[in-house]
């Protein structure tokens, strides 16, 4: 396997997860890009919430802080913020 020499610019160190060294090539395959995966232990949670269809704005003004709190933040109504499942199941 071809690999990149650890490197470091004085911020952080380049190496890969378990001070493994990063891969030169990317793989191609799918099988490669796999076997990759579960080597360097890579992992990737997304969780989408109701709140990600706002996306921080209700009725046309930016609502401050983190997407979870815009129901509380922006006062909005159980009944308004119900609507956004049932737009988000469409």
């Amino acid at each position: 396997m071809d690999v990149l020499p650890a490197v470091h610019d004085g911020s952080r160190d380049h190496r890969g997860h378990g001070d493994r060294p990063v891969r030169a090539a990317s793989p191609t395959s799918q099988d490669e890009k796999m076997k990759w995966f579960r080597e360097a232990k890579f992992g990737l949670f997304i969780h989408w919430g109701l709140y990600a269809i706002p996306a921080g704005t209700w009725k046309g003004q930016q609502i401050a802080g983190i997407g979870e709190w815009i129901m509380n933040r922006a006062k909005i109504p159980v009944t308004e913020y119900e609507q956004l499942a049932a737009s988000s199941t469409r």
